[in-house]
């Protein structure tokens, strides 16, 4: 096989991985909805996360499953970003709760990160 059709593989084995994970975050978020989480704000982001805002829930939703939380339980909501070497790199929201894992959310530049940010904080009060 020449080289040109060892990328072609390549690009086809990559979205059919793309293809299935899509898949499969939309079957998770068919199963949370079917428990009765009604979604009244979608904060992206990757995993995704959801807003519950009459049940005071959020969801946090992966090709794997999904998580749900009571706005009583999130003790803590900040930006987190890595140092890069010219500019700071993989901006996320840090969610703290009381009584369960933290959990990061990442995005994709800073601008969508703290958007989201400030979205989640004024959602829980």
């Amino acid at each position: 096989m020449g080289g040109i059709q060892w990328f072609i593989l390549i690009v086809i084995v990559l979205a059919g991985l793309a293809l299935y994970n899509w898949k499969a975050s939309q079957n998770q978020l068919a199963a949370l909805q079917k428990q009765g989480f009604n979604i009244s704000d979608d904060l992206k982001g990757q995993p995704n996360l959801l807003v519950d805002s009459q049940a005071r829930e959020l969801a946090v939703v992966t090709a794997k499953g999904f998580q749900r939380y009571g706005f009583d339980q999130v003790a803590k909501v900040e930006l987190r970003f890595d140092q890069g070497v010219q500019t700071d790199e993989k901006y996320r929201v840090h969610i703290s709760f009381n009584g369960a894992k933290a959990t990061e959310i990442n995005y994709e530049n800073e601008w969508l990160a703290k958007e989201q940010q400030a979205r989640l904080q004024d959602i829980l009060q």
